[in-house]
């Protein structure tokens, strides 16, 4: 209440101050409620014009007008104008004040009364403006004396309207738990559907309720109030159908008639309400995940208050749950799989959730790929190259190494030095034995001539015995140089830091290997070995060169497994190289090899060795 000093009795008007005070608690919107304030406002102190502006930011908005009839069409502006030029001089006011207007208007207006309204939030702020005849300043002072009485009356009708909707919805949450309580009690979708009609019909003085559910992307109407049966072809049930599948189509309430400010189409609506002579009409739908699946219709003569749709609103939201739950499962078994089924897909495919669906989607993509598809299965094993001809060059005789030829990995061919041992030795040996043939000789010579038989044939028996020794001298002679046996290449054998150096007979000098005779040789797993079989073709790649392949072709499986420390049980594959034969590959080069064993499925792929190893260890495991 304002703090100005209450003017004399006889100074007020007693019936205007009444209607000012019932709107205290008026029943009706704020925009009708401004309206009549100010209406009964500017009668109340026999103001020419009056005008409301609301502050939004630093701008005043207009919220409504009012006017005498002797008041000029123009006034309007000219009330706000002079609030703007006074506003600038002048901050915004916290108490009702006056200012003298300098003949802008010409009917003998003279006094601009200004008064901040008082209204439940402090930081909004509404200015009543009044435009009076008053000759003197306390015959304006007693006018704002008037205003400041009432400038408490919106605050007051905002707590009464806030009150009203509280109490609104504790009747509308109250109807709500006692429809609950009816719905929960019946088991059976149909039943549940006629209490709720029959309930909602006699609680809110409705003629007739009427509830349908989607069904096959139409409305199908499920049950009226108070009517046990009903034809669903007949042209009223139509018409009723077709005024639901408006509103849930729309997925928004539809009142019939239709306010000015509506923002929907109520054609269907305003059909069925001429067909069947019904004044009001009002249809709510029933949402699952903000989703229409139902409507309620209502029919009635009286119109729908705010409050009542409110409480209709709130009740639609309480109850949708459990008619939802009743709707899925009040039907028999196959309806039920296909209904879910049908549920699942539609989840599938709208377009919430898009990327956890898609992810799904992969996945399950990518699971029936694994099960199903086919990729090259190949069994790795490590390889070495080895050749068909090698040859081991020992030496020949006891003796000193003279001469060394060439190195490991010199190419070497046919006939070819590779060494000379010092035969110093075997010449002298050579010559002894020479001069021993030459005196046996002789003594064969005298014998035969004396007559001496047995003596000649002693001579002649170790003439033999000495040209045998002769020939062993001279095929050592002949074999202290090493020769090359055949085209190929050193593998084994460094001798240059050997010369002179002795050699026992036998002792290992060379080791000799063809170039052209190469193949590989794996070494495979035995869990591998079973995939195995001859003429299996694959690709090796040598450790030094990774990038370039060589296609192979299996030749010989060895039968008997050989045991190594790190890898177990293993088998000796040999592979022939079905291409040309490089000029850099080496006997003892070694890489891993690849053999095509088939094609089989992702899955397996991933899986077998733990399958095996899991089947070897339980055997319950199929």
């Amino acid at each position: 209440m304002s703090n100005f000093p209450i003017p004399e009795t006889d100074a007020m008007n007693t019936a205007g101050m009444e209607k000012i005070q019932r709107l205290r608690a008026f029943n009706g919107s704020w925009k009708d409620f401004w309206a009549h304030y100010l209406s009964e406002s500017c009668q109340f102190i026999k103001a020419q014009s009056g005008a409301l502006l609301y502050r939004a930011k630093n701008d005043w908005n207009p919220v409504g007008s009012w006017k005498n009839a002797q008041f000029s069409m123009s006034a309007d502006k000219v009330i706000t104008s002079v609030f703007a030029k006074w506003i600038q001089e002048n901050s915004v006011p916290t108490t009702p004040v006056f200012c003298r207007l300098s003949g802008e208007i010409d009917v003998g207006m003279t006094v601009l009364l200004i008064v901040p309204l008082l209204t439940q939030n402090p930081k909004e702020t509404i200015i009543a403006l009044y435009i009076v005849s008053a000759e003197e300043g306390r015959e304006a002072q007693s006018k704002l004396d008037r205003l400041s009485l009432i400038r408490d009356v919106p605050a007051s009708f905002q707590e009464h309207l806030n009150y009203e909707q509280a109490k609104s919805q504790v009747e509308a949450f109250a109807t709500s738990a006692d429809l609950l309580v009816l719905i929960n009690r019946q088991k059976r979708f149909l039943a549940a559907n006629m209490t709720l009609c029959n309930e909602l019909a006699s609680r809110f003085n409705c003629d007739r309720v009427s509830i349908g559910w989607l069904k096959e992307q139409a409305v199908s109407v499920t049950a009226i109030s108070h009517m046990e049966k009903f034809e669903k072809k007949m042209d009223a049930v139509r018409a009723l159908q077709a005024s639901m599948e408006e509103s849930l189509e729309q997925n928004c309430e539809i009142l019939s008639p239709s306010p000015p400010d509506a923002n929907y189409v109520a054609r269907d609506h305003n059909e069925y309400s001429l067909s069947q002579g019904i004044h009001h009409l009002f249809s709510i739908p029933l949402q699952r995940d903000d989703e229409a699946v139902s409507v309620i219709t209502f029919e009635r003569s009286e119109p729908f208050t705010e409050q009542e749709q409110l409480r209709l609103r709130l009740i639609g939201d309480q109850v949708t749950q459990r008619m939802l739950d009743l709707h899925k499962w009040d039907r028999w078994f196959g309806s039920r799989c296909y209904y879910w089924f049908k549920e699942k897909v539609r989840e599938l495919l709208n377009v919430e959730f898009t990327l956890r669906k898609a992810l799904c989607i992969l996945g399950v993509i990518l699971f029936v790929w694994m099960v199903f598809g086919k990729l090259d299965y190949k069994v790795k094993a490590p390889f070495i190259v080895k050749s068909e001809n090698v040859r081991y060059v020992p030496a020949p005789v006891e003796g000193y190494i003279k001469n060394v030829e060439i190195e490991k990995g010199d190419h070497i061919s046919f006939g070819s030095a590779l060494l000379t041992l010092d035969d110093r030795e075997l010449l002298l040996e050579e010559s002894a034995a020479n001069a021993e043939k030459v005196r046996l000789e002789r003594e064969i010579v005298k014998a035969r001539s004396e007559g001496k038989l047995v003596e000649m044939r002693i001579a002649e028996a170790q003439l033999q015995q000495a040209k045998a020794r002769l020939e062993k001298i001279d095929y050592f002679i002949e074999r202290s140089t090493i020769t090359a046996p055949f085209d190929g290449v050193v593998v084994e054998g460094d001798l240059k830091e050997k010369i002179g150096v002795p050699v026992q007979q036998g002792d290992l000098l060379y080791k000799i290997a063809q170039l052209d005779t190469l193949y590989s040789e794996l070494k495979v797993n035995e869990d591998d070995i079973n995939e195995l079989e001859v003429d299996q073709e694959g690709h090796l790649a040598f450790a030094s060169r990774p990038n370039d392949k060589y296609s192979v072709t299996i030749e010989r499986i060895e039968p008997m497994a050989q045991t190594e420390e790190d890898k177990g049980n293993i088998f000796i594959v040999r592979c022939q190289f079905t291409g040309d034969l490089e000029g850099w590959w080496r006997p003892g080069m070694s890489g891993n090899a690849k053999i095509n064993v088939g094609r089989r499925s992702p899955l397996f792929l991933l899986t077998h060795k733990t399958i095996d190893y899991l089947r070897l260890r339980f055997w319950f495991i199929p």
